[in-house]
């Protein structure tokens, strides 16, 4: 087992802190601070080369000189240097027309870093690394620790592992770090990068990884169609449950709290609700909805909105 470390990201990452994970919508804009991730990659990719056989960097090429600078410190066995991917509006949103030039600018971020993680994964695998870790550029992490409890994890039955689960929303999948084998994550990451045709993207990257997973497993999940996913953007319904039902009891699992707990995020301690955030034994298998469906309307207008889609008449 030949397992790669992926730091992906910026050297210098904008947005809110850990002490906001648990409630970002209840940040401030004097919240958001521009963090400068260079000490924190330097030690993460320092301790890795003691705990992984190949560490990999994958970012941007306006970052390029300065991760030049710490490559020639820590001696990266892989860097890749990716342009953001362009700005592409013939991409199908949810959004109305007054959002769809902010949505266009989160989606395209957010593709951009899928393809960087796409780059980090396919580099790690021509290294010769069988499984890998994705983790933030701007999160500080106990590097020892996450291989130690990764190694364990690849002796289970899961085949991709996340920070935690979302007890409240179980149908949404945390990036902050996620691991699995090497040909499993690079699948993966190709569909995010790639959506499927007809798919109504959200800006919520959360969302976007829990469907493209869910099509992924989709022959063993009842009642999954592409259509389905979409209608779901719109409506909550029983895809919600019969896919996390399937996906935390087969397919996904989460490291420790203490790893989590212990992790800073653009220099911060992560700030959650234990009551919100589940790990390891205690994750719950969904089995019934909890919260009212949407009118039977609003699921008409969503598959309408499929069929256009589809047929390139949005």
């Amino acid at each position: 087992m030949l397992v790669s470390l992926i730091i992906q990201g910026p050297i210098v990452s904008t947005g809110v802190t850990g002490a906001f994970q648990g409630a970002i919508r209840e940040a401030k804009p004097q919240d958001v601070k521009s963090f400068d991730s260079t000490a924190t990659v330097i030690s993460n990719a320092k301790a890795a080369k003691d705990c992984f056989e190949f560490v990999v960097y994958s970012g941007w090429e306006y970052d390029s000189k300065q991760l030049l600078e710490i490559s020639s410190e820590v001696r990266f066995d892989g860097l890749r240097i990716s342009a953001p991917v362009p700005l592409n509006r013939n991409l199908k949103l949810r959004n109305t027309k007054l959002e769809q030039e902010h949505s266009q600018a989160k989606l395209n971020n957010m593709q951009s870093q899928f393809k960087s993680t796409l780059a980090g994964l396919t580099a790690a695998r021509e290294l010769g690394a069988t499984h890998a870790i994705k983790i933030r550029s701007d999160q500080q992490i106990d590097i020892p620790r996450l291989s130690e409890e990764f190694r364990n994890l690849c002796k289970s039955q899961y085949s991709l592992f996340v920070p935690s689960q979302d007890f409240q929303k179980p149908w949404a999948l945390s990036d902050f770090y996620m691991g699995g084998s090497i040909d499993y994550l690079i699948e993966f990451f190709e569909s995010l990068a790639n959506p499927h045709k007809g798919l109504v993207l959200s800006q919520n990257v959360h969302d976007n990884l829990f469907f493209t997973l869910a099509l992924k497993e989709r022959d063993k999940i009842s009642n999954l169609r592409p259509v389905s996913c979409l209608v779901d953007y719109f409506n909550f319904n029983e895809l919600h449950v019969n896919a996390s039902k399937h996906l935390w009891e087969k397919v996904i699992f989460t490291f420790s709290e203490d790893l989590y707990s212990g992790t800073l995020w653009r220099g911060e301690k992560m700030v959650f609700s234990k009551n919100q955030l589940k790990f390891g034994e205690q994750v719950v298998i969904p089995n019934s909805l909890n919260r009212k469906r949407k009118p039977r309307r609003f699921r008409f207008y969503g598959y309408l909105y499929w069929t256009k889609s589809v047929l390139g008449l949005i």
